[in-house]
């Protein structure tokens, strides 16, 4: 889908965090997770996927997560299991420097910048702790945090209640087409995110 360059109307830009801001690591960790407690990487993905979304929303703590996991998958969890969601994201997790670069000019030139993500407790204080979100001073919305997860329409506009905007003085950016259909259902503007190149040429037309 073809984008504009921003307009005069816009004041703030919306960033997603794994796979735009950061590489993704999903698979790797998934993969860790599978070797780590014996399973295949299909059984894993599948209990994963009926947990995440209370594990992405606070509705379940670290604890909970994996007596469900360990109850579904019926394996023996290793010692370390708590680390897993950790290990492999701290070795392969890196931020995008071309895309800080694009998000350092955007803040030059006075928009706004903020941050929306799916992001689990373990994520999400790592992050913290390394001030890898110190860049979006406007607003930080995660998931576990709000308690709602995209593409629930309420954390977008709860995106916008934070940075006191209308929806069309907006852009979201997401490496996912799934969560950018809600952000236009309610009026924003959208970027599918590819890569640092091509970001910063839909950004500038």
């Amino acid at each position: 889908m073809k984008q504009k360059a921003i307009g005069k109307k816009i004041k703030a830009v919306i960033f997603d965090y794994g796979g735009v801001l950061v590489n993704d690591t999903d698979k790797a960790i998934m993969g860790d997770m599978a070797r780590s407690c014996g399973l295949g990487t299909g059984s894993t993905a599948k209990a994963i996927s009926q947990i995440l979304g209370k594990y992405q929303t606070g509705k379940i703590s670290s604890q909970g997560f994996w007596k469900i996991f360990e109850k579904k998958t019926r394996a023996k969890l290793p010692k370390n299991h708590e680390g897993l969601w950790l290990r492999e994201y701290r070795l392969k997790s890196r931020q995008k420097k071309a895309v800080i670069k694009i998000i350092r000019k955007l803040k030059e030139k006075g928009y706004k910048i903020a941050l929306l993500s799916n992001t689990i407790p373990p994520h999400a204080a790592y992050n913290r702790q390394r001030n890898n979100f110190s860049l979006f001073e406007s607003a930080v919305i995660l998931s576990n945090e709000a308690g709602l997860r995209k593409p629930d329409k309420r954390i977008y506009r709860l995106a916008l209640k934070k940075l006191c905007l209308k929806p069309e003085e907006c852009i979201y950016i997401d490496d996912k087409e799934k969560y950018l259909f809600p952000a236009r259902k309610i009026g924003m503007k959208t970027i599918l995110f590819k890569n640092a190149r091509r970001l910063q040429k839909e950004l500038s037309g």
